[in-house]
């Protein structure tokens, strides 16, 4: 098995691997049981290389992390006491303590539990986001960076601040009443919007990873949109909005490699059974006194989904919608869009013209200009304007960012319309 599908295996199943042992083993146990998860990755490598990896290859993973974390315990003198509560409750030879649970559904469930409980409202939000990602989800501190908008430095910081606050608490980690998960609701589910981001807009080039993020992401919010304490309107916008981009993503990423822009996707390739399944939750969703941002961008993912082509689509309504968004979540990367939108509906100079209003209505984040799509957008909108000198400079400074072949093939594709000698 090679190194790559090695470390898939491992990514796709980090965060729950992670979760299940603080459940059983407590959060003051953070750093223990990243260094034994770890640990499992690298048994892997070296045996997985020479022999095809076991059946149950997510129960192999857990036994070893369980089997390292056990004997670091051990190590520790004052420690003691927690092995003999764990005696009977962990069977290292199982790998489980309780075999007649399947192993994949313990870990979902142990996931959603330590979700909620890194997403304590004694930790501020941005802390909550880091952890949350970092921890359960095994983003690196560059994704988590690129997807917050922040310094690789920042995100270390946050993370080890609120890790050094968690292991101080003292309430179980496991247990909240309805109160609590309410209140811990928005950023679990805002957890998850990431979760799904990265992995539908991912600036990895690693296809199958990407998709095991998107379904992750789907299944624990589909988890907690069937319990009743979770299943708010914002659950179901957020499970509207991501099966309505899954739908898309055959056609946006058709072969390996490779990025198709909306406008170039096969729409035969889309799946219409999500389309439908996004459709019902986004009717599920709809709250007379309540509107949040999934219901706004699922809103606009089905105007894609709905329209027979490119040039149908509903482009003025897109641009409500964003406009909307921009009011009630201001960010750089909504103006962007809106941008986008706004050059299939009236013109580009009418898009480009609005873009220079809202920015100077609102500061840029440090690190949003060293963002490729930045830099792609407005080559676009330039080169469309016919301002190919502009146009040229921003397409160079936004090829040089591109982070993988994938996207620079895609942005490379795209200027050469414009007959610029763009990659010649």
């Amino acid at each position: 098995m090679s190194h790559r599908a090695v470390e898939h295996q491992f990514r796709r199943k980090y965060g729950s691997l992670v979760a299940t042992l603080l459940r059983q083993f407590g959060h003051q146990y953070l750093d223990q049981v990243e260094d034994a998860v770890q640990f499992a990755m690298v048994q892997a490598l070296d045996h997985w290389r020479r022999k095809e990896p076991p059946d149950n290859a997510t129960g192999w993973l857990f036994r070893v992390a369980q089997r390292k974390l056990l004997s670091d315990i051990r190590s520790v003198e004052h420690h003691r006491g927690i092995l003999q509560t764990l005696k009977d409750e962990v069977d290292v030879n199982e790998g489980y303590r309780d075999p007649t649970v399947p192993l994949s559904q313990e870990m979902s469930d142990a996931l959603l539990r330590a979700l909620f409980m890194a997403c304590n409202p004694l930790l501020p939000l941005e802390s909550q986001l880091v952890l949350t990602l970092k921890s359960l989800c095994g983003f690196s501190v560059t994704e988590i960076a690129g997807l917050l908008l922040i310094s690789p430095t920042n995100v270390y910081k946050r993370f080890t601040r609120a890790k050094n606050k968690l292991a101080t608490m003292t309430e179980s980690p496991f247990k909240f009443d309805t109160k609590a998960l309410g209140e811990r609701l928005n950023p679990v589910l805002k957890v998850l919007y990431l979760m799904f981001t990265e992995g539908h807009m991912s600036a990895s080039d690693q296809g199958d990873l990407k998709r095991d993020l998107c379904l992750e992401a789907i299944h624990l919010t589909k988890l907690l949109s069937q319990c009743p304490p979770t299943n708010a309107p914002a659950t179901q916008a957020l499970l509207a909005l991501m099966y309505l981009h899954w739908a898309r993503m055959n056609a946006r990423v058709p072969l390996p490699h490779s990025v198709y822009l909306l406008e170039q996707q096969d729409r035969q390739q889309w799946n219409q059974a999500a389309i439908a399944a996004g459709l019902t939750h986004l009717t599920n969703a709809i709250n007379p006194t309540l509107i949040c941002r999934y219901h706004i961008e699922a809103s606009i993912a089905a105007e894609h989904c709905l329209a027979p082509t490119f040039a149908q689509t509903r482009w003025q309504k897109i641009v409500a919608d964003y406009t909307l968004l921009g009011r009630l979540y201001p960010s750089p990367m909504v103006w962007l869009a809106k941008a986008v939108a706004q050059a299939e509906s009236e013109t580009p100079q009418h898009a480009l013209a609005t873009l220079t209003r809202d920015l100077a209505a609102n500061p840029l984040p440090p690190a949003l200009p060293m963002s490729y799509p930045w830099y792609a957008v407005q080559a676009d909108l330039w080169l469309r304007c016919g301002d190919r000198d502009k146009g040229l400079t921003l397409a160079q400074q936004a090829l040089s960012m591109a982070p993988n072949n994938a996207v620079k093939s895609s942005l490379t594709n795209r200027f050469r319309l414009y007959g610029i000698p763009i990659g010649q």
